[in-house]
C-alpha cells in the first residue's frame, strides 16, 4: 500500500506462509469470479521490481509461491516469476513428506538437509501441499524435496539477489535447522558483489 519503502532496507523478507488467492464464493457475492487475497497483486509486483532494479536482496518463502503466480495470476504474473524471481512453477501438491536436500548450488547456503512440518501440531501449522519450483533465467535450483527430487527452492545472483523457497521458513524444524538455513540465506543475500 506504499507505506513502506523497501529501498531503505539491506534485504526484504517476504513471508507468505500458506497465503494464496481465493475465489470469492458465489453465495457471498454476486461476482463469484472475483479472486480475493492475492499474495502477489500487481502493485506488489511493481514495488518488488523497482526494489530489485536497485541492487535489491529478496528472501521469499511460501508454500504456494509458484501456483499463486502461474495458476491464479495472469501471464504478466508468470513473467514476473520467470524474469524477476528466476523460477518457474512445476506442480502443486509436490510432496507429502517434509525432507529437503540441498543441491550443489544450495550447499553454498547450507550443506545440511532440513525438515519442514507436514503434520498437525499445536505449536506450528502443517504444510500439506507445497509447490515445486525450478530455477530459470540463471536461477539455480538450490533445494530438492527428498521424497521425489522436485525443486523446493531457487537462488539467483546477478544485479540483485533472490532466495525463493516453496517451503515456509517458519515451518522448518528443529530451531537449529532454521537458524542454520537463515544464517546461510542472509550470508548469500548480503555478501558483497
Amino acid at each position: 500500500d506504499g507505506q513502506v519503502n523497501p529501498g531503505r532496507y539491506a534485504a526484504v523478507d517476504l513471508i507468505l506462509g500458506e497465503e494464496k488467492a481465493t475465489p470469492a464464493p458465489s453465495n457471498i457475492t454476486a461476482d463469484s469470479g472475483t479472486v480475493r487475497f492475492r499474495a502477489f497483486p500487481a502493485k506488489l509486483q511493481k514495488t518488488l521490481k523497482e526494489y530489485l532494479k536497485n541492487d535489491g536482496r529478496l528472501l521469499l518463502s511460501g508454500a504456494y509461491i509458484g501456483s499463486e503466480l502461474y495458476r491464479v495470476g495472469d501471464e504478466e504474473s508468470a513473467q514476473f516469476a520467470r524474469d524477476w524471481l528466476h523460477f518457474t512453477w512445476v506442480t502443486d501438491h509436490a510432496v507429502r513428506g517434509g525432507m529437503v536436500q540441498p543441491t550443489r548450488d544450495g550447499k553454498t547456503v547450507s550443506e545440511r538437509p532440513f525438515k519442514f512440518n507436514t503434520r498437525l501440531r499445536d505449536d506450528i501449522y502443517a504444510v500439506e501441499a507445497p509447490d515445486a519450483i525450478k530455477g530459470v533465467n540463471s536461477g539455480m535450483t538450490a533445494w530438492r524435496y527428498g521424497q521425489n527430487g522436485f525443486g523446493a527452492g531457487v537462488l539467483y545472483k546477478g544485479d540483485y539477489r533472490v532466495a525463493a523457497l516453496a517451503v515456509p521458513l517458519e515451518t522448518i524444524m528443529p530451531y537449529a535447522s532454521l537458524k542454520d538455513i537463515m544464517s546461510g540465506l542472509l550470508r548469500f543475500l548480503l555478501e558483497e558483489k
